[in-house]
């Protein structure tokens, strides 16, 4: 256990808290939940783990410090939360690598911080993805009606969105030869399955996300109430919201680069 790195991830991890919640990217309870996760990943992975997980976080954040308000612009009425990242998101969105750093303590397997790489890799794609994606000049397009939807809605995809997704999966990739070397196996588990991954994520999307339909003005969303009155569902399953699509998204890139990685 590297007693340098885990001081370390605690001073870093009350840095980033301070810094994500005065700018209002996180709410308390996510920062902390965030804090959590950066101090386990050293304890599990040491300098692999605390660098690997800010370069995600640091990413995601400096993203939403550049276009963010541009974004919630475009998907505020749409979204089904917008603001500040809360916990549930930070949860749905970490928990599958974490589980794996854990595992990879546990196991005496330092191959599985390849698979903490890749789920928090796919995370950071997704969000991207979503961030940046909706910037793009033209509506994206429903990954399995092959329709123009709107700006925002789950299961759409555009050219901005996947470039930007992929230009994620390259930066995590580069950082983790740094730990793991250079190797197909790398780029496989953490630039191929994560962009797969995202790829799952639009298609839960698209066919099984949760959708409904404003009674007021008649915009589709991902809200239960919209100008201040409870919208029609229109497709998808009620229980499922884009929190649930992420963290099934992101535990079956984590399954599927764990196979991988272990297999090969």
């Amino acid at each position: 256990m590297n007693i340098t790195a885990i001081a370390s991830s605690v001073v870093l991890a009350a840095l980033v808290a301070f810094i994500t919640v005065k700018k209002k990217a996180f709410t308390i309870p996510a920062a902390l939940a965030a804090c959590i996760m950066l101090v386990l990943s050293a304890i599990c992975g040491a300098w692999a783990g605390i660098v690997i997980v800010l370069a995600a976080y640091l990413t995601i954040f400096a993203v939403d410090m550049i276009i963010g308000e541009r974004s919630e612009k475009i998907t505020g009425s749409i979204n089904q939360r917008s603001g500040a990242r809360g916990l549930v998101q930070v949860i749905a969105n970490a928990f599958a690598s974490t589980v794996a750093a854990v595992f990879s303590f546990i196991l005496k397997k330092p191959e599985l911080m390849i698979v903490y790489a890749a789920a928090l890799t796919e995370c950071l794609a997704d969000s991207l993805a979503s961030d940046i994606g909706v910037l793009s000049k033209k509506d994206p397009v429903d990954i399995c009606r092959i329709k123009r939807i709107k700006r925002g809605l789950s299961g759409g995809i555009s050219l901005l969105g996947t470039l930007s997704a992929l230009a994620g999966c390259v930066l995590m990739c580069l950082i983790s030869f740094i730990f793991f070397g250079i190797s197909v196996k790398v780029v496989v588990a953490v630039l191929v399955i994560p962009m797969i991954g995202i790829l799952i994520d639009s298609i839960l999307g698209s066919l099984v996300q949760a959708k409904y339909k404003c009674t007021v003005c008649g915009k589709s969303t991902e809200k239960k109430v919209h100008c201040s009155q409870k919208t029609d569902h229109v497709g998808g399953l009620k229980l499922i919201n884009n929190d649930s699509v992420n963290i099934i998204s992101n535990f079956l890139t984590a399954i599927l680069a764990a196979v991988y990685v272990l297999l090969f």
